[in-house]
């Protein structure tokens, strides 16, 4: 594509964007999106960031949803679901998982862990939150930790719960909440019952998005051989990470104070990472020094489960065959 059309709807974009029934219309679909969700910027980077930001919220609610609805034995009421699509074969602007070089997109990542095992779903209601558990696996006790922030960082509620996972299935219960006299976010992290590894977690905010400021949260970024910590000091929404020659074996992430993240790093060990996030243009962070010292605790120990959830080469290994595999 010519450098004078490399801007949000150009001819050339427009021309690459085939939705529709009739005359394509995808371009005005996604210029609605955006107007009901975000507020975006005026460059290419800013309009690919903010489309694949709301393709990638709104496969997470369906795909947990679609989970929440596998219910009980004998009240089942979704029995699965059909990623469509799931890789592009030509350089277009589609709802691809996987772009046309190999590359996956942030949905790859929130359907990957909404179909992991063991995952979650928090939904927020006036003085109360909806958890759902879904588990793919044996029944299991867990503990569940819900945290309550303002968008500043402010720790406003905490609750913990032990609970048991029924086999096969995903069940919800209902926590009371406080009322709070400004937007929050919640987060719901999920734990053995021994407290010590984390196995799931999920977080719900204030929407529309466009409605709030988010750019308050200030990351750190430190690498400890092949594993990349992240820390915050205010609640951070869908952390894109990239370098080159680097797969990160989750992606497209949600940091919230006092609860680091820890990514593994597969391929070229980087000394500096570009990032992005919700309200934070994307920059770059030179890994090992500290942008803001948060305080934060280290990463918990990740168990066997979340290192095969989270931290496995499926991400770069699928999409590398697919785009194979696809192109004429």
């Amino acid at each position: 594509m010519p450098p004078s059309e490399r801007f949000p709807e150009s001819r050339s974009m427009v021309w690459h964007n085939k939705a529709g029934s009739g005359a394509p219309d995808g371009h005005r679909r996604l210029a609605v999106y955006l107007a009901d969700n975000l507020r975006v910027g005026p460059s290419l980077a800013e309009h690919v960031y903010a489309t694949q930001f709301v393709q990638a919220e709104a496969m997470r609610y369906a795909y947990q949803d679609f989970r929440r609805r596998w219910q009980q034995s004998g009240s089942r009421a979704v029995g699965g679901a059909l990623v469509w699509q799931l890789n592009d074969c030509w350089p277009v602007t589609s709802w691809a998982l996987i772009d046309s070089a190999g590359v996956v997109k942030p949905a790859w990542h929130t359907i990957r862990r909404a179909l992991a095992p063991l995952a979650v779903a928090l939904r927020l209601q006036a003085q109360s939150a909806t958890v759902a558990v879904m588990n793919a696996a044996v029944a299991r006790e867990l503990r569940l930790l819900l945290n309550v922030f303002s968008l500043r960082g402010h720790c406003l509620f905490q609750a913990a719960l032990d609970t048991l996972a029924p086999a096969n299935a995903s069940s919800e219960q209902s926590l009371p909440l406080p009322e709070f006299s400004e937007p929050v976010v919640a987060e719901l992290r999920v734990l053995g019952i021994d407290g010590d590894a984390e196995l799931a977690r999920d977080c719900a905010w204030p929407e529309p998005f466009k409605f709030h400021a988010f750019a308050a949260a200030r990351p750190t970024f430190r690498r400890d051989g092949a594993t990349l910590h992240i820390s915050a000091d205010a609640p951070l929404k869908g952390l894109w990470l990239e370098a080159a020659g680097t797969h990160f074996g989750d992606n497209f992430i949600d940091v919230m104070p006092d609860a680091p993240r820890c990514v593994a790093l597969h391929g070229a060990s980087p000394q500096s990472i570009r990032w992005t996030a919700l309200d934070h243009p994307a920059q770059d962070a030179h890994l090992g020094e500290r942008r803001q010292d948060t305080g934060s605790p280290e990463c918990p120990p990740a168990s066997g489960e979340e290192e095969r959830g989270r931290h496995h080469d499926l991400d770069r290994t699928v999409a590398a065959q697919a785009a194979r595999t696809s192109r004429p």
